[in-house]
């Protein structure tokens, strides 16, 4: 357990419903010379065997009875399935249509 450093919880403050401050990671792939198809089944276990190496994804925000401190991290389990988005972005495929699929992405409250 580990409490929140105040900019952490500055953003954790600042949260409204219509103003989101969770962090969005968009990873590109380029899948030339791949043989089969890389989709969640393949790619979720892959992020799996690496957790050891992303502290951050095993953490979670809990709040201090009465707020008499800013809220701690939690280490829990984590299933990468649970958080990989997938999606295709709309042919040409440029930054234009990646930034538009991103922005919709962004505007949904995590649960």
């Amino acid at each position: 357990m580990e409490e929140l450093t105040g900019l952490d919880a500055r953003f954790l403050y600042s949260e409204t419903p219509t103003a989101h401050m969770h962090t969005i990671k968009v990873v590109v792939l380029d899948l030339t010379g791949r043989d089969d198809a890389l989709t969640p089944e393949v790619l979720a276990p892959a992020l799996a065997e690496r957790l050891d190496r992303m502290p951050g994804l095993r953490r979670r925000v809990v709040p201090v009875p009465h707020n008499v401190s800013h809220p701690v991290w939690v280490e829990e389990p984590f299933d990468p399935a649970d958080h990989i988005t997938w999606c295709r972005v709309d042919p040409p495929g440029d930054r234009r249509r990646l930034a538009a699929t991103v922005a919709e992405i962004a505007q949904t409250p995590l649960r």
